[in-house]
């Protein structure tokens, strides 16, 4: 249940009869959910989740269905390839939210089938490049999320330099981008140097499809 500023407040003819001999916790209670009432404020909020699509529109029968999904989601798009931005541009028109799904580098893999990623070796300005495009190659993003990433993610001083970049496009644009720190590894150092460098920070709770039997989603 919410109360906003339209709910009906009790008119009370005598104040004190309605506190009357009530628990001094019951009144401060009361004079606290008063206090909520009139200002707008929401005096009981239900939790509210997040969900993250990752790596579903290179399929576009699973594109398609879970577009139809008549829910708020964020979908996370990979860029560089030649779906990238045609599929940021459905998302948007559909009313949900894009995300930028930046491949890092996992364990003996540099991802030579991504043209935008973070591996070991890049400088400040070719990390700077790959995310630059990235932007310019999913429309309509409002953060980023990592693809992959276990072994990059480990190292503070590349994620403390990739999120000064990141951080850089975010002063340039003006725009209030985030970061969710997808943690394929629990070591992951990646939340921590965004939050260092005053990025809005989130972090994944839960893979929903860490398993694919049925029982476990």
């Amino acid at each position: 249940a919410m109360f906003t500023r339209t709910a009906t407040i009790p008119k009370f003819k005598k104040r004190s009869s309605f506190l009357k001999n009530r628990p001094l916790a019951i009144k401060r209670l009361t004079f606290v959910a008063l206090i909520l009432l009139l200002s707008g404020r929401p005096l009981f909020a239900l939790p509210k989740v997040a969900v993250v699509f990752d790596d579903l529109l290179r399929d576009p029968k699973l594109y398609e269905t879970a577009l139809n999904i008549p829910v708020s989601l964020n979908f996370a798009v990979i860029p560089g390839f030649e779906f990238s931005r045609a599929n940021a541009e459905a998302v948007h028109a559909q009313g949900q939210e894009v995300l930028i799904h930046f491949p890092m580098q996992p364990p003996k893999n540099n991802l030579p089938h991504y043209t935008f990623k973070l591996v070991d070796g890049m400088d400040r300005n070719e990390i700077q490049y790959h995310l630059n495009e990235s932007f310019r190659t999913v429309p309509y993003a409002v953060g980023l999320n990592n693809h992959m990433g276990s072994h990059s993610s480990q190292d503070a001083e590349l994620m403390a330099m990739f999120m000064g970049c990141y951080k850089h496009i975010i002063a340039k644009s003006g725009q209030p981008y985030f970061f969710l720190d997808s943690k394929t590894i629990g070591r992951s150092k990646a939340g921590s140097a965004a939050e260092a460098a005053g990025i809005k920070t989130f972090y994944r709770d839960v893979f929903l499809d860490g398993f694919t039997d049925d029982a476990y989603l």
